[in-house]
């Protein structure tokens, strides 16, 4: 990162959603999601997990593409999955965090220094983005295939810890190389990090924003405790949610109110017209609407509209009738 970059990462801290509006129930709904989805990439066998969260990981295990071990990447980036979750209609590449017993997890953190990678007119942290790089060509052609194939479905790349990093680096790729996933359209792509701790120089004003979703509202780093967090967080929005909302019966008796508001108003109008000899009135009768009187009062808009014009008729002739004017 740039001294420039750095200063202003500093500067700003946490700080800089300050200003953001409040998440709705429907838009932070994927963060929980997401993170069981990180923390299932920690299991050997998904059939018999070990280590679920209350509720489990909401995975089909037959809709898990691929499973990258350490082994698997040589160690050149963190173990991840690639789900494809049909529930959501999203594909998902879900990276694990830091594991403080791999020296090839340190390797990639400490593969940096101020300067050393420039990328689309700014800095960004050389390792990460050499084990995004990886992971890319590594997948390249099974992600491009699903991207095809599911039209509809969104692209979202999602990581924990060391991991949020390296998620960051692969949207990056990404969008500034669509070509390599057959010219994905932007907006498809998304980006889920937790904490969001990594930083870069990249100026990304219009361009990047839109694709970021980021969760840090917890007190501890481990991936667990976010999940659970962030499920308590959902429950709490859902919840309000439900208060807020009209009951359905309340509101179908209020439709109803209104309904039947709206039709004493309008035969109260036409019982006056038919008073006052307005021409073309007629007295509604109590066994419903004759054919000759339906002509022209079908439909509530049309009723709207002539009880408008007759309440204009009767204010004429109740002021012609005060003046003595015929």
């Amino acid at each position: 990162m740039c001294p420039l970059g750095m200063e202003t990462c500093l500067h700003s801290a946490g700080h800089d959603s300050e200003t953001w509006g409040l998440a709705t129930a429907e838009e932070f709904e994927p963060v929980p999601r997401l993170c069981r989805y990180i923390l299932a990439v920690y299991e050997d066998d998904l059939r018999h997990p070990m280590w679920e969260p209350p509720g489990g990981y909401g995975i089909n295990p037959d809709w898990v593409i691929l499973r990258k071990t350490y082994e698997d990447t040589l160690g050149r980036a963190p173990p991840y999955i690639l789900y494809l979750d049909h529930d959501h209609s999203d594909i998902v590449l879900a990276i694990r965090g830091l594991n403080l017993a791999k020296e090839s997890d340190y390797a990639v953190l400490l593969d940096n220094r101020l300067g050393k990678r420039k990328i689309d007119g700014g800095y960004v942290h050389n390792g990460l983005l050499k084990a995004a790089g990886w992971v890319l060509d590594a997948e390249c052609e099974i992600l491009k295939e699903l991207v095809k194939k599911y039209p509809n479905y969104t692209l979202t790349f999602a990581g924990h810890s060391l991991g949020s990093g390296v998620a960051t680096m692969l949207t990056l790729v990404v969008v500034l190389s669509r070509d390599k996933l057959g010219n994905i359209e932007r907006r498809r792509v998304r980006m889920g990090r937790f904490p969001p701790v990594v930083r870069t120089a990249v100026p990304v004003d219009g361009r990047f924003e839109h694709i970021v979703l980021s969760c840090n509202a917890t007190s501890d780093h481990a991936i667990i405790w976010i999940e659970r967090e962030a499920t308590r967080a959902l429950d709490l929005m859902l919840e309000k949610d439900h208060i807020m909302e009209i009951p359905v019966k309340q509101r179908m008796e209020r439709q109803e109110t209104l309904a039947r508001e709206h039709t004493e108003e309008y035969k109260a109008a036409l019982q006056r017209a038919v008073i006052l000899a307005v021409p073309h009135a007629y007295s509604p009768s109590q066994y419903g609407t004759f054919d000759e009187q339906e002509e022209g009062l079908k439909g509530h808009e049309s009723q709207y509209h002539q009880v408008g014009n007759l309440l204009l008729v009767l204010q004429g002739k109740e002021c012609r009738k005060k003046t003595g004017m015929n």
